[in-house]
């Protein structure tokens, strides 16, 4: 059970990192 809720956190955080750098990269653009 710990595992699991470990790397559900970790896809989570990975998904935000994700996103947080395609955000900066369109600011970036303009």
């Amino acid at each position: 059970m710990k595992d699991k809720v470990f790397w559900t956190l970790m896809i989570i955080d990975g998904i935000l990192v994700y996103l947080w750098f395609k955000f900066l990269d369109k600011i970036q653009k303009y």
